[in-house]
Parts: C-alpha cells; sequence; structure tokens
C-alpha cells in the first residue's frame, strides 16, 4: 500500500486513534460529573465511562502492543505506534480509571445517599446489618463457592474476562504463608439489598466471610482484582472448514487469551502482585491500582436505583405516522408502497416500525420470502422468532447471520443452530470479511405480481441496543433498490459475483471510491467557485486515503463538519491544511450510532446512510452497504438531523488543532440547545399532528 504522502497526509496531521477511544471515556466521565443533571443519568454515564474503557482494553489494547514489538502498524498506511503512544494511552487509561472512582466515592455515592440509595461498605454497617449479611451469605452464597488455594498440588486457577475475584492472604497454624484465590460469582447479584435498602457489595460480604472458607485458618488479608483479556485472538480462517465451527474455536481461544489490565486493589501487598504477575505471566505496568470499588460498569444495575427516577429524560420511542398499524400487515405494506419511509431510532420506536415489519411478513400470507442479513443479535430477538414461526408457516426464509461479531460469538451461534433446526436457510458470510450489512427484504405476491419491500438500516436488529442507540432504518419498495438487494442476497448466499448495483454501493468492491468521488466533487466545486460541503455522522473515521480526500477539499475551501462518537485520526484547524475542517463529539441520553453522509448543497445536496463507518476495516475487510435517500422528505428530515447535531451546545466537544476535546458552551445569555431533545420534541409533534385533532 502507498506511504502516507502518497493520500496527502502527513503524521503531524494524524491523532492517536487509541488515544482518541480512551477520550470517548473521559466525555462520558464529564456528564457523570455534571451536578446540573439528573442523578439517575449522572450514575448511567460513569457505568457507560467504564464500559467504553473495558472495551478498549479488550479490543484495542493487545494489538497495540504489538504494533510496538513489531515496528508494523496493523492498520497500514496508518504508522505503526510507538513505545511512548502506548505508555501514554497506559498512563491515560489508569488516570481514567482512577478519576471514575473518585467521582463515585467523594460525589455520586453521597448523592445517591441523599437521595434514598444508601451504598455501603461493611464497615460502615452495624453489628445487626453484619449478622443479616452472614445468614445470607451462608444460605445464598456460601454453597457455591470454590476457594482455590495455590501450592505445589494445586495449580494457579483459570481466570476468565472480566471477572472479579478476591485474592486471600493467610497462613496455617504453623504459620506457614498460603494464596489463595475466591472468585465473586457471576451467576448472583453483584449487589445485595438489606431489609433496610442499604446496598453492599457482594465481595465485601464475601470478604467478610472468609472464615468459613478457610476455617482453623489465620486470613491476613483480601484484595479484589479482576482481569481483563484480549478479544484480539490470532486465528486462521482462511483454513476454516465450516464458519460456525471456527467461530466455536475462536471463542475458546479467546477463553485464554492475552491478559492485557489487572485491576487491583491498592492496598494488595507487593509479595501478593508479585505472585499474580508471575502466574498471570504479565508486566507489572498491566497493573493499575484502584481505591474504590472494581468493575464500576456494575453501578448500570444497582437494586433500588428506581427511587433516582429514569436514567433517560427523554420520552420513549414514538410510533412512526406512516407506519401505525400494528397488526394489519396490508395496511403496513401500503404505507410503504406509497413512498421511502425513514426511521430514526430510538426517537421513532423500533417494535412498532423494523419489528412490526419483520413480523407482518411473517404473518401475511401474501408473503412468500424473506430474508435477512443482520450483524449483532441478542439473547431473545422477536424479530428471529417470526423468522422462525415464518419458516414453519411454508415461507422462504434465509439468513445470513456473522458469527464473528466480538463479544456476540456465543449468542449468534446459539441462534445460528435454532434457526438451521426450524428449516431457514442459514448462511454464515465470507472467509476473511466480516458481514456488516443490516438488511431484510421481503417478497410478497400482489395482483400485478410478485412486489419486494426492503428494510435497511445502520443499526442492528436488537431489541435491546434499539432503545439506547440512535440509528437510522429506510424502508422502501422501490424496485431499483429490491432488485439491488435481491442481487445482493443472491451473492452473499450463493456463488455469483456482485453485480454493478443501480444504487446499491458496497464494500469493499466500491464504496471507498465512490466516497472519494463524492468528495472530491465537492473540492472541484469548491475550486469553481462553488459551494463545497461535506458532512458526515459517523462512529469513527480513521480511513487513511478518505482522511487525505478530506484535507485537499478543506485546502481547495470546502467546509468539512464531521459529528464523530468514537475514534477520530484527523487534526482539524491547521493553518493551510485542515483549517476548514470541524469536528465534532456529541452525546446524550442517547448513544449516536447512525452513520449518515451528506454531499453538496442546495439543488446538488445528496444524501446517503450506511452501515459502515470511514475506517479501512470497514472498506477492506467488511461486507458494507450504502445507499443513498432518494426522496426529498427524507433528504430534509436527515440533513436537518445533521445541523442539529452541529448546533448542540448541550452536550457537544470540539476536537481542538493539538488533539485535545474542549466543552462546546452555549453564548453568553443564551441556554444549552440540545440536539437529541429537539428530534424528541418533533418526532412527538409529528405523532401528535397526525392523530385525530392533532394540529
Amino acid at each position: 500500500m502507498p506511504a502516507l504522502s502518497a493520500y496527502g497526509v502527513s503524521e503531524d496531521l494524524l491523532l492517536s486513534r487509541h488515544q482518541s477511544w480512551l477520550e470517548l471515556s473521559s466525555s462520558l466521565h464529564d456528564l457523570a460529573f455534571d451536578a446540573d443533571r439528573p442523578l439517575a443519568g449522572r450514575l448511567r454515564f460513569l457505568a457507560l465511562a467504564a464500559e467504553n474503557l473495558d472495551g478498549f482494553f479488550m479490543k484495542r489494547l493487545d494489538a497495540l502492543a504489538k504494533e510496538v514489538a513489531a515496528g508494523v502498524s496493523s492498520q497500514p498506511p496508518w504508522p505503526p505506534a510507538t513505545a511512548a503512544e502506548l505508555a501514554e494511552v497506559m498512563t491515560s487509561a489508569a488516570e481514567q480509571t482512577q478519576a471514575q472512582e473518585r467521582l463515585w466515592t467523594n460525589d455520586l455515592r453521597g448523592a445517591l445517599a441523599a437521595a434514598g440509595l444508601v451504598v455501603s461498605t461493611w464497615a460502615d454497617l452495624g453489628a445487626a446489618d453484619h449478622e443479616w449479611l452472614e445468614a445470607y451469605f451462608l444460605d445464598w452464597v456460601f454453597p457455591i463457592l470454590t476457594p482455590l488455594a495455590v501450592d505445589p498440588g494445586r495449580p494457579f486457577p483459570y481466570l476468565s474476562q472480566l471477572s472479579l475475584s478476591l485474592a486471600v492472604v493467610l497462613s496455617d497454624h504453623e504459620g506457614e504463608p498460603l494464596f489463595a484465590r475466591v472468585k465473586v460469582p457471576t451467576n448472583q447479584s453483584r449487589w445485595v439489598r438489606l431489609p433496610s435498602g442499604v446496598v453492599v457489595a457482594l465481595e465485601e460480604v464475601i470478604a467478610a466471610q472468609m472464615g468459613h472458607l478457610f476455617p482453623g485458618m489465620t486470613i491476613h488479608g483480601t484484595y479484589p482484582f479482576r482481569v481483563t483479556r484480549s478479544v484480539d485472538v490470532a486465528s486462521d480462517e482462511d483454513r476454516a472448514g465450516d464458519l460456525r465451527d471456527f467461530a466455536q474455536d475462536l471463542l475458546r481461544g479467546r477463553r485464554f487469551a492475552p491478559i492485557v489490565r489487572v485491576e487491583v486493589d491498592r492496598a494488595m501487598p507487593a509479595p501478593t502482585r508479585a505472585l499474580l504477575a508471575h502466574e498471570l505471566n504479565v508486566a507489572a505496568d498491566t497493573f493499575i491500582d484502584c481505591d474504590g470499588p472494581l468493575a464500576l460498569v456494575d453501578l448500570a444495575r444497582l437494586p433500588g436505583a428506581e427511587v433516582l427516577g429514569d436514567p433517560l429524560l427523554l420520552p420513549a420511542g414514538q410510533p412512526h405516522p406512516a407506519l401505525h398499524a400494528e397488526g394489519s400487515p396490508e395496511a403496513l405494506f401500503a404505507a410503504i408502497r406509497a413512498g421511502d419511509v425513514l426511521v430514526h431510532h430510538p426517537y421513532q420506536d423500533y417494535r412498532q416500525t423494523v419489528a412490526a415489519f419483520v413480523r407482518a411478513a411473517a404473518s401475511d400470507p401474501a408473503v412468500r420470502a424473506i430474508k435477512q442479513s443482520l450483524y449483532r443479535t441478542s439473547a431473545e430477538s422477536d424479530s428471529l422468532e417470526a423468522l422462525i414461526a415464518a419458516a414453519g408457516a411454508g415461507k422462504e426464509v434465509a439468513v445470513l447471520l456473522e458469527l464473528q461479531a466480538r463479544l456476540d460469538e456465543a449468542a449468534s451461534i446459539a441462534w445460528a443452530q435454532r434457526l438451521s433446526d426450524a428449516g431457514i436457510h442459514v448462511s454464515y458470510g465470507f472467509v476473511g470479511f466480516k458481514t456488516h450489512t443490516r438488511l431484510t427484504l421481503v417478497v410478497r405476491e400482489e395482483p400485478d405480481g410478485l412486489r419486494t419491500y426492503v428494510h435497511f438500516g445502520t443499526g442492528d436488529y436488537n431489541l435491546t441496543t434499539a432503545a439506547t442507540y440512535t440509528d437510522v432504518s429506510l424502508f422502501s419498495a422501490r424496485p431499483a433498490l429490491g432488485e439491488d438487494i435481491g442481487d445482493l442476497f443472491n451473492w452473499m448466499t450463493g456463488a455469483s459475483y456482485a453485480g454493478n448495483f443501480h444504487e446499491l454501493v458496497l464494500a469493499p468492491q466500491e464504496m471507498r471510491e465512490t466516497l472519494l468521488e463524492l468528495i472530491a466533487a465537492e473540492t472541484a466545486e469548491a475550486r469553481a467557485g462553488g459551494q463545497g460541503c461535506v458532512t458526515a455522522m459517523v462512529n469513527a473515521v480513521a480511513d487513511v486515503p478518505i482522511l487525505g480526500a478530506l484535507v485537499e477539499a478543506s485546502q481547495a475551501g470546502v467546509q468539512v463538519d464531521l459529528v464523530v462518537r468514537r475514534e477520530c485520526g484527523l487534526l482539524p484547524g491547521i493553518p493551510e491544511f485542515t483549517d476548514n475542517i470541524r469536528i465534532r463529539r456529541v452525546l446524550g441520553d442517547y448513544l449516536e450510532h447512525q452513520r449518515v453522509f451528506r454531499f453538496g448543497a442546495g439543488d446538488r445536496e445528496r444524501v446517503y446512510i450506511s452501515s459502515a463507518d470511514w475506517q479501512s476495516r470497514n472498506l477492506d475487510h467488511r461486507i458494507e452497504a450504502m445507499i443513498p435517500v432518494v426522496e426529498a422528505q427524507g433528504r430534509a428530515q436527515l440533513s436537518e438531523v445533521l445541523d442539529l447535531y452541529l448546533a448542540d451546545t448541550a452536550a457537544a466537544w470540539a476536537l481542538e488543532a493539538d488533539g485535545s476535546w474542549t466543552r462546546v458552551e452555549p453564548a453568553d445569555g443564551e441556554p444549552a440547545f440540545s440536539a437529541q431533545a429537539a428530534l424528541a420534541a418533533r418526532y412527538k409533534q409529528a405523532v401528535a399532528a397526525e392523530s385525530p385533532g392533532g394540529d
């Protein structure tokens, strides 16, 4: 692959993708720290910040360390990471971990107590509570636990991903020092709620009852610790005989993947740390000292949190004005026949739109075939249950189920078996590529012949994430788009070649080239004295050819606005290079996941939605799709969405030329403007206008 310079990019214009990921945790932490926000929301943001930090260690750190060791980039022509970058990332991650703990210990815990939810430590409880908790321990916890001592006859135990453990330092009656590990069970709630409503962490209850686990021994100390393993496991997919077997092997291999982080209680003595480092085969810099409770992600599941109110300020998803015919497949399909329907989740309810579309297709006797491509699903899926019912009713049903969506492999494998057992044609994708498209095609027999209906989404067919992640869905009965997606399914499930599409743009075949052409057209427009514009809302921007095209566009005078949730590899505001590029991050009650692209303005405006971020992994190593929004109403709706996010002053951060993210503040005397709140209000008004008696 050509060097950076071939794309008009120098290293001075690049921002560490890894540090950029970590900055998302920092922004979420800022929202958790904001005392003006409702307490339930602050607690949720703290848990999300901890979850994002977990994800960084699982998905990125091992690859980063390997880049440093080998001096070879995992994403050429991006330069390989350096030892200094690795050290900076580790320092930043440790500082964020400790900042989250301080926020919990010094602020949120007290605020929760004032609101009626007391999260106590064992030491702060009285004798009566200790007695109740001892009885609880003996009845509900003690029979589950397995104390594991370490000595020549008992090897060091296996530690699973993100498992919380207690390191026990003890000695026998002769004073011989011993080490033991007790795993905090994952099939019990992390939090124990006393009759008084007070909550205490399960590991503290177990630590206080060690005498029951080691009778006759002297307990010198009990110290929580938690390990994080990489999920970036080396594999030889090209030699896989069956992708389902391969995914199962991958899951097994991940059990023993390298440990990239060990969180430990700061009070853990040096000899115990040294023993852990030796047994886990990790370096000392893998340890992160913690002063408060580990696994703050579990704060999202505190019992009794209902006293704080709903963590989401925005109202529940609204029905869509055009797709409100629940239980009437004919009315739903008629609405789509009348014109493309654009749906914005979760402002507009997923169950009443996407899930209703699949249920309607499954129950409608006029439907002859259903095909679906999905990337992530959940353990419970009413859409997949509907497909099983459709197959039982004699419809032709085919599902392309990606088995290698990281951290969801187990659920996908289980569904693959169920779907196959139901007689559904199941494919697992392509060797060497992840299938990242989210599509449903429905073939329906109507008086004038067979008609194809399609759903294209930027998000997953997943009820859980659909309630908290923003995404866009398009429903259409346009023949050209239906033909394209039908051809795509034939390519994905058959042995044909992907042909020339009318509207669909596919990766890895042509998406990057199409995006570069669209950016180049804006560059040419600006050079000719016109208004060149590029606006995109994505999760990540790190593909070097696209970064180079954006730099060239900026130099020509194109206004480039990017709304990026997670990673961004380009520094804006560099004179003579990126001074026409503005990059921001917007967070809120919902996490931004939609991919919406706008090129040009006025009569030249073109709007697309896509499954792909602007990263090389998406454009080179995944099956991705992008489609134009051709109807004026849909284009106007998405254009307004982009403009609202660019105007946000309630939960927006701007990326600066030095790589820092600064909070966007409203102008003096003006109230903060929330794009998410504005969108929620607009969609609610749209429903009211359609209802009887509405304005």
